[in-house]
């Protein structure tokens, strides 16, 4: 019977990103049982049973089933990973959890009109107006981020944490779809840390699609 942790979804994919990212970071040896757009697969009722939502990534870890990628991540720094990634007191837990669930709320979903308009045109059914204002709020979200890591190298002070993770991913994509974009130079300074880490190098480095 096989240890190693079972996690659908194609490597391109943002969120599968994640989940792989944590999967690395913590030394872990998996299985990656690609699926998802040009892949298929998420349709199948097998695997409607293992993810309702019908979305990747979604794990198997000994008798568990997870989705939500944040939560994969949460769970796997959780379980496997050291102090510095997943805090070991729940003051600290509970800052990283809420920088990852800012990332879901006040972050993804004003990048992801922009990464449509310019990666998937033809899947983009919003207004060009909305481009604007994503950007504008981009910005504004940007702003905070940038305030709260002054003087720090990472999310949670001078250690990298599971709270990098998703807002890591995210942010770079963002610089990929927006070179021009400097404004926000403590984000860039972090963001040049994490290009350091090899399991970020390994699991975003892809081309978008």
């Amino acid at each position: 019977m096989s240890n190693k942790i079972k996690i659908w979804g194609r490597s391109t994919s943002i969120n599968v990103q994640k989940a792989l990212w944590a999967i690395s970071e913590c030394n872990l040896e998996y299985e990656q049982i690609v699926i998802g757009r040009q892949h298929g697969g998420t349709k199948e009722p097998w695997y409607h049973e293992l993810n309702p939502n019908e979305l990747v990534p979604a794990i198997k870890d000994g008798n568990l089933i997870l989705w939500e990628s944040n939560a994969i991540v949460s769970y796997i720094c959780e379980k496997y990973g050291s102090p510095e990634l997943c805090p070991e007191d729940i003051e600290g837990r509970a800052l990283c959890t809420q920088w990852m669930i800012w990332q879901i709320t006040s972050v993804y979903p004003h990048l992801r009109p922009i990464f449509m308009s310019k990666i998937r045109p033809s899947e983009f059914a919003g207004d060009p107006a909305q481009i604007e204002v994503s950007l504008g709020k981009m910005i504004k979200a940007l702003d905070i981020f940038n305030d709260h890591l002054d003087g720090k190298d990472y999310v949670m002070g001078s250690s990298f944490s599971m709270a990098d993770i998703p807002l890591g991913a995210v942010l770079n994509r963002w610089y990929l779809l927006m070179p021009e974009e400097k404004r926000h130079q403590h984000v860039l300074a972090w963001q040049q840390r994490l290009r350091q880490r090899p399991a970020f190098i390994k699991h975003t480095s892809l081309p978008l699609e």
